[in-house]
């Protein structure tokens, strides 16, 4: 009886365990209880490595304790780490016959073993988990092929997506047919032109066409729509102008759904729309949007229930230390030891920029992140306009001063000439220069606690204005006029009290707004972290006081001091009593 009772048991860890699985969210309890059945617990050792790239598919596992890492195909080092209730091994899903990638032991772990045949039954029983498992595979592909530096410590990519290829195909035929529509007007136009200038101009056009089209892909590929274990993140970078990243914590989630166009169900794309308390985020035109939203409920279901369970160990670990049962920690550092346990800072010191690389660093870029800081530009149509006179006398200075270089200009003496295109020439340049660097210094900075104006001229006066994200009141934007339409650039109102900040000529002011949403609902998050903290604190110091109470010594007094009292025992009980 004890050792079905401990059978019994075993199977229902299996079954909570497979339920954290987010690969298994849309299997029912029976079903659960079936494939925990078919599960061999196995146990590996730091350093144990359970398959190399190219080795035979032997079956899924799934990690019930410690950590592992996988390694990519050029063994390059970890590149994504796995903690419990994470799979590896999928190619026994798709029927892949070798390991894509190695799987190392970092720690002492226990994991789960499905078998080939166990594994197949099931996708073939569930078509829901292969479609679960294909995700989830393509996100892992997608995040051990892409770097992304920004994310910290102890987070891992779990779902990462892009919009649909249908859209890929579409930005990619524009060029395709900019260059056809080129082609057959330079062929019309080969009467009159001699058969070297044609072919300079289609040379030319292919060119231009085959750069707009690597950029339409790269601007495709960049796009990205993340579900970390931390936060859900939406990246976009347009190339050479916007770098932008919008994220939410998952603590802030309150329902996800779908939305879906005629040409959606067409193609096989719709909008996943994630809410949160400070807004929406909008995961567009992607492909199994419908999957994804419940992979992501899944998700969120199992951290909240991490982050509970978490919450009450630290509870429970603060009132230990409080009450002093355990004083591991407190222990005194023997001689060098303290050294060891200092964090040692791995960043080298950062080497001082140049002129040139500070002048022309983000040379046009509209946004951009430095560290935790947002940092936006006006739009380079503001440039534009700022620098548009300058750049045609300089032009103009340069040519005339080449044409009078070659003699090919001569107006009056060529000494002259020199001297006042040359002049010229300085003088709009530094013109130029200073609208440059005069557009450069206006920024608009979003920081992790706080919104900052600042306006600077150029070896001039500073104008520099801030705000805490926790006093805003409302945020809004517009767009006047038909260049801002067109160029979609506007101006962001932030209201704090009774004074108003606004970000001006910003390019796309919608997400501008919703960055600063983002940011305000990660300070909040923070704040209710902090607010946590203090309350756990506070109530382990109120457990501290009562056990304390509870557990003094009665006031004797002055009883050391009395001499006492020898009675005599009892003896015989029975007559006392």
């Amino acid at each position: 009886m004890l050792y079905t009772w401990h059978m019994d048991n075993h199977l229902q860890s299996i079954v909570a365990l497979l339920k954290e699985t987010t690969l298994f969210s849309a299997l029912d309890d029976q079903s659960l209880q079936v494939l925990a059945s078919k599960c061999q617990p196995i146990t590996y050792q730091r350093g144990d490595r359970l398959f190399e790239p190219g080795d035979l598919t032997q079956g899924l596992f799934i990690l019930e304790s410690g950590q592992a890492a996988l390694v990519d195909q050029k063994n390059l080092g970890e590149r994504l780490l796995l903690e419990r209730a994470d799979f590896a091994g999928e190619e026994a899903a798709f029927l892949q016959p070798r390991r894509a990638y190695a799987l190392v032991i970092k720690e002492p772990s226990q994991l789960l073993a499905i078998s080939n045949e166990d594994v197949q039954e099931l996708v073939t029983a569930h078509p829901e988990v292969q479609k679960n498992l294909r995700i989830l595979a393509q996100s892992r592909k997608m995040s051990l092929r892409l770097p992304m530096p920004w994310l910290i410590k102890d987070e891992y990519i779990h779902i990462m997506t892009r919009k649909h290829p249908f859209f890929l195909l579409m930005s990619s035929l524009l060029p395709i047919l900019a260059f056809a529509l080129f082609f057959l007007l330079v062929l019309f136009l080969s009467k009159f032109l001699t058969p070297f200038h044609s072919i300079l101009l289609l040379i030319g056009g292919f060119i231009l066409s085959g750069l707009w089209l690597a950029w339409n892909i790269n601007n495709w590929a960049n796009d990205f729509y993340i579900i970390t274990n931390k936060r859900m993140v939406w990246v976009e970078r347009v190339s050479g102008l916007y770098d932008s990243r919008q994220e939410a914590p998952l603590s802030t989630l309150l329902s996800v759904g779908t939305r879906k166009t005629r040409l959606g169900s067409l193609v096989g794309y719709a909008d996943l729309m994630v809410r949160t308390f400070v807004g929406e985020i909008r995961f567009s035109r992607i492909k199994h949007a419908a999957e994804i939203g419940k992979l992501i409920e899944a998700h969120w279901q199992n951290v909240k229930t991490s982050t509970l369970h978490d919450e009450n160990q630290a509870m429970l670990t603060a009132l230990k230390m409080k009450l002093a049962v355990e004083n591991e920690d407190t222990t005194p550092l023997i001689e060098g030891e303290e050294t060891a346990r200092s964090p040692v800072n791995l960043i080298p010191p950062a080497r001082e920029a140049s002129f040139f690389e500070w002048l022309f660093a983000d040379f046009l870029k509209v946004r951009y992140q430095v560290g935790g800081t947002i940092i936006y530009r006006k739009h380079w149509f503001i440039l534009l306009r700022q620098t548009w006179l300058p750049l045609l006398i300089f032009l103009t200075a340069l040519a005339l001063l080449g044409a009078v270089v070659t003699y090919n200009l001569i107006l009056f003496s060529r000494s002259a000439s020199l001297v006042i295109y040359g002049f010229t020439f300085l003088a709009s340049f530094l013109w130029l220069l200073y609208q440059y660097v005069d557009w450069r210094n206006d920024t608009f900075q979003l920081t992790l606690d706080q919104v900052i104006d600042v306006d600077r001229k150029p070896l001039g006066k500073e104008l520099r204005r801030a705000a805490p994200l926790e006093n805003i009141l409302s945020i809004e934007y517009e767009r006047r006029g038909i260049f801002a339409l067109l160029f979609n650039f506007g101006t962001v109102y932030i209201t704090v009290g009774a004074t108003q900040l606004t970000f001006d000529y910003v390019y796309n002011p919608s997400e501008v707004q919703q960055d600063i949403f983002a940011r305000i609902g990660a300070h909040l998050e923070e704040k209710r972290l902090y607010n946590l903290n203090e309350e756990r604190e506070r109530v382990s110091e109120w457990f501290k006081a009562y056990h304390q109470t509870t557990h003094s010594e009665p006031d004797l007094g002055d009883a050391s001091t009395k001499p006492i009292q020898k009675t005599q025992p009892y003896e015989n009980v029975d007559e006392k009593w």
